[in-house]
C-alpha cells in the first residue's frame, strides 16, 4: 500500500493533475458514500440500545471537548496542504508542535473536567472529558501524515483509512453499548476511532518525521495556521452554543433529543462537504488567477454539491417526523420538529459553506476571520431568543436567522471582492430553490394525502417520487446536466482502468 510517494516534490506533485481531481472525486464519493451506508446502520441500532440520556450526557461534555480539538490541528494541516513549496523538515517541525498541542491539550482538559461537572452539575461527567482528552494526544500524532496524503492527492489511501477507522470504531462502540447499555459506549467511539486513524495512517503515508530544528518559513507557516484557527474558534460558538445553552437551560433529555436530530441533519452534509472541499480548494487556488477559469471551476462545484444536497435537505424537511421514528423509533418523536427545523436551515448549507473556498483559495483569511466574529454574533444571538422555547425553539430561531440574516449579509461580503460576486451568489440560490421544489411538492403531497401510510411506506413512496421529479428537473439545468456529465466521466474512469494508465502519475519521484 506505500506507494513511493515524494510529497515535497513540486514536480511530482503536479504531474497528473486532472487524473488525480477527477480520481479523488471518485475516491472521495465511494468513501462518503460507505461511512454514509454504516451511519445509517449504526446511529439507529446506538439510538434503540442507549437511552436519550445518555446521548446528552456525552453532548455535554463534547461541547467542550470539540472546541479544544481544534486547538490540536491549529490549521497546520491546511498549512501543508495548501503551501505550493514545503520541506520535509517545515513538517517535520509541525509534526512536534501538533503533537505538543496534542499533549498539553489533553492535560488542560484533565484539569478543567471538574469545571465541566460543576457547570452542568453532573459528577459523572469528570470521566468522561478526562477519558475523551486521549484522543487529543492521538490525533496531534496524526494530523501531518493526514495532511500530506491530502497534499499529494493520494484520496485511494485516504478512502482506506477512513473507512476501515469507521467501520472498526463503530463495531467496538456497538459492542460495547449491547454488552453494557452505558453511555460509555460513546465515549470508546471517538478514543477508538483516533487510534486506529492513527496507526493506520502512519502505515499507509510511509512519511516519518525527523526531529525539530529551527529553518526558514515557519513563522508564514505559523501564521497562515492562526488566521484559520481565528475563524474555527470564532465559527465552532456558532455550531456548539446551541448545545451548551441547551443542556444548561433544560438538562441533558431534552440536549439529547436536539443533539439527535442536528447529528441527523448534518451527517449527509457533513459527509459531501469537508471532502468536497479537500478537492477543491487546492484547485480553485491553482486558478485564482484567472477569473474565467475560477468561476467555471467554483460554479461547477456547487453545482455538483446543491444538486444533491439540497432536494435531500428538502426530503429530509418534509418527511423529519417519518425519517425519526424509522431511524430512532416512537421514543425519540420528539426530534422531528427539531430535525424538521434544521433541515430548513441546512438548505442553504452547500452555498454558505462554499464561501469558505472562496476565502481560502483568494488568500482572504482576514476577511474570513473577520466575517466569523459577524456571523457567529448572530447564529449565537438566535439561539438565545429562541432558548425559552426550548430545543424546538433553537431550531427555529436559527433557521430564520440563517436565512433572513446571516446567508444575504455573508454573499454580500464573500462578494464584494474576487470573481465570484454576490449575484452569483444569489443566482446559485434561485437554482438550489429550484432543484428542490419537486422534492417538497411531491413529499408534501405523500405526507398530507396518505395520512395513514407508514413510515417506511411514506419515505418510500415519497422519496422514489422526489427522485423522479427532481431527476428531471436536473437534467433541465446546465449545472444539472454538467452533474451527470461529470458522474458519468468519474464511474468511466473508475470502469476503464487500462486507457488511464498511461496518463496517471508516476509510481516513484522524478529523477533530479
Amino acid at each position: 500500500m506505500r506507494n513511493q510517494v515524494d510529497y515535497f516534490s513540486e514536480e511530482w506533485l503536479r504531474s497528473g493533475l486532472k487524473v488525480k481531481t477527477m480520481r479523488g472525486g471518485l475516491y472521495t464519493g465511494l468513501a462518503q458514500a460507505s461511512i454514509g451506508v454504516i451511519a445509517l446502520v449504526s446511529v439507529p441500532i446506538m439510538a434503540r440500545l442507549l437511552q436519550p440520556a445518555d446521548f446528552g450526557m456525552v453532548a455535554m461534555v463534547t461541547v467542550f471537548t470539540g472546541f479544544a480539538a481544534m486547538f490540536v490541528d491549529a490549521g497546520f494541516s491546511m498549512a501543508t496542504i495548501q503551501q505550493p513549496r514545503i520541506t520535509h523538515q517545515q513538517v517535520s517541525n509541525l509534526f512536534w508542535i501538533t503533537a505538543g498541542l496534542g499533549v498539553l491539550i489533553a492535560a488542560l482538559v484533565c484539569l478543567l473536567s471538574p469545571a465541566i461537572a460543576l457547570f452542568y452539575r453532573e459528577p459523572r461527567l469528570i470521566p468522561i472529558a478526562i477519558a475523551l482528552s486521549t484522543s487529543f494526544v492521538l490525533s496531534g500524532l496524526t494530523v501531518q501524515h493526514q495532511a500530506l496524503l491530502r497534499r499529494a492527492m493520494r484520496f485511494k489511501a485516504i478512502t482506506v483509512v477512513q473507512v476501515t477507522c469507521y467501520i472498526l470504531s463503530h463495531v467496538i462502540a456497538i459492542a460495547v453499548a449491547w454488552r453494557y447499555r452505558t453511555y460509555w459506549a460513546l465515549v470508546v467511539l471517538p478514543v477508538s476511532a483516533a487510534f486506529l486513524r492513527m496507526l493506520v495512517t502512519w502505515m499507509v503515508s510511509g512519511w516519518k518525521p525527523s526531529m525539530p530544528r529551527r529553518v526558514a518559513g515557519m513563522r508564514e507557516l505559523v501564521h497562515f495556521g492562526a488566521n484559520l484557527t481565528g475563524f474555527s474558534f470564532v465559527n465552532y460558538f456558532a455550531r456548539y452554543a446551541d448545545n451548551l445553552l441547551i443542556g444548561w437551560w433544560w438538562g441533558q433529555v431534552p440536549l439529547g433529543f436536539y443533539e439527535r436530530g442536528y447529528k441527523l441533519m448534518m451527517a449527509p452534509l457533513a459527509q459531501i462537504n469537508a471532502p468536497l472541499m479537500n478537492v477543491v480548494v487546492p484547485a480553485l487556488s491553482r486558478v485564482s488567477s484567472e477569473p474565467a477559469k475560477y468561476r467555471e471551476a467554483y460554479f461547477r462545484a456547487v453545482g455538483l454539491f446543491q444538486v444533491v444536497s439540497c432536494p435531500l435537505m428538502a426530503f429530509v424537511a418534509v418527511t423529519a417526523p417519518w425519517i425519526v421514528d424509522v431511524l430512532f423509533g416512537p421514543r425519540w418523536a420528539e426530534v422531528g420538529p427539531i430535525l424538521r427545523w434544521l433541515a430548513i436551515a441546512g438548505f442553504v448549507q452547500p452555498i454558505s459553506n462554499s464561501l469558505g473556498w472562496l476565502y481560502i483559495s483568494q488568500g482572504r483569511t482576514r476577511d474570513m476571520m473577520k466575517w466569523g466574529l459577524v456571523g457567529c454574533s448572530l447564529i449565537v444571538l438566535s439561539f438565545l431568543v429562541g432558548l425559552p422555547w426550548g430545543p424546538v425553539g433553537v431550531a427555529r430561531a436559527y433557521a430564520l436567522m440563517v436565512i433572513f440574516v446571516v446567508v444575504p449579509l455573508g454573499y454580500w461580503y464573500a462578494g464584494h471582492k474576487g470573481p465570484v460576486n454576490a449575484v452569483d451568489l444569489a443566482w446559485l440560490t434561485v437554482l438550489a430553490v429550484l432543484y428542490a421544489l419537486p422534492t417538497v411538492l411531491v413529499s408534501a403531497l405523500v405526507l398530507y394525502r396518505f395520512p395513514c401510510l407508514s413510515s417506511g411506506a411514506g419515505i418510500a413512496l415519497s422519496g422514489f417520487g422526489s427522485i423522479i421529479a427532481s431527476g428531471l428537473v436536473v437534467v433541465g439545468t446546465n449545472s444539472g446536466r454538467r452533474f451527470v456529465t461529470d458522474t458519468a466521466k468519474l464511474l468511466y474512469d473508475a470502469v476503464n482502468p487500462p486507457l488511464r494508465r498511461s496518463r496517471s502519475v508516476p509510481t516513484s519521484p522524478p529523477k533530479q
